[in-house]
């Protein structure tokens, strides 16, 4: 397991490292989903929005 540290700004934002974005393929304007489990532990992976219409 490899671990990156990101570090919170006052604006309570942070920049996920070149080195994730890049094994998640993420691009600017891309979504980022936390997953958070019963233990606490955090999982991270790209989001996407999904539009429900009306038949």
């Amino acid at each position: 397991m490899v671990q990156y540290l990101a570090k919170l700004t006052s604006k309570a934002q942070i920049v996920i490292p070149q080195e994730v974005r890049n094994l998640l393929n993420l691009k600017k304007g891309d979504y980022v989903v936390f997953e958070v489990d019963d233990n606490k532990k955090i999982y991270v992976k790209k989001g996407r929005i999904i539009i429900e219409t009306e038949d």
